[in-house]
């Protein structure tokens, strides 16, 4: 993915899909890709600055997927596509939080977060993982959030940056979440990477300002 449309390359030479205004084959809703996922059925979703596409692989070009925002921005920035562990795709837009409700019909559903997030913080970027033990965690610009979804009822909990606090989190705005092989909990930020000790509610901070070797915090 490039910000000048989707590349392809078969050992041979690159193919490049991209935007056309026509509808013609090989199009995309926009050229700038923003991420991508290659699913567990082999599907290829595409996010670009202006919505969501699949791959088809019998016509060889990029299908369109509608995602009805809950705003009335039109311009649909993706931010993030995840696969959990039960195959459902979550997709991070400009206009919050999407769910495949319908792999058959590509639908999806909005998700409905705990946090209220302005216009602004909505144009950012977005995060989701699922751990080892089955909980959801949110990215935000507000922080991280841990989502248990239980038979009756989901429970949040928060986790956001308190100066007085060096244990917190060192930044509210979360860019990434990933566990390694110990089922330890990792979170990036723009001021740092965290370690989080779920026990106590606490992290630890490496930055590039400490001798823990980030270039860049």
């Amino acid at each position: 993915g490039t910000q000048n449309g989707l590349n392809r390359y078969d050992a041979r030479r690159f193919k490049t899909y991209k935007h056309t205004s026509a509808g013609k084959l090989n199009n995309g809703n926009n050229d700038y890709i923003t991420c991508l996922l290659h699913d567990s059925y082999k599907n290829l979703w595409v996010g670009t600055r202006n919505g969501l596409s699949k791959y088809d692989p019998q016509k060889d070009h990029l299908q369109e997927v509608k995602i009805h925002p809950l705003s009335t921005n039109n311009n649909l920035k993706i931010s993030c596509i995840y696969e959990d562990r039960q195959k459902r795709i979550w997709v991070w837009t400009s206009s919050g939080l999407y769910v495949l409700s319908d792999r058959a019909k590509n639908a999806f559903k909005a998700i409905k977060l705990p946090i209220r997030l302005t216009s602004a913080e909505n144009d950012s970027k977005g995060t989701v993982y699922q751990d080892s033990k089955g909980f959801f965690w949110l990215g935000t610009p507000l922080g991280l959030i841990k989502v248990t979804y239980g038979k009756e009822k989901t429970s949040y909990q928060y986790y956001q940056h308190d100066s007085d606090n060096e244990h917190s989190i060192s930044d509210n705005y979360v860019t990434s979440i990933t566990e390694d092989l110990e089922h330890h909990l990792w979170v990036g930020t723009q001021q740092g990477l965290n370690l989080l000790y779920p026990d106590s509610h606490t992290f630890k901070r490496y930055k590039s300002t400490n001798t823990a070797g980030l270039l860049n915090d």
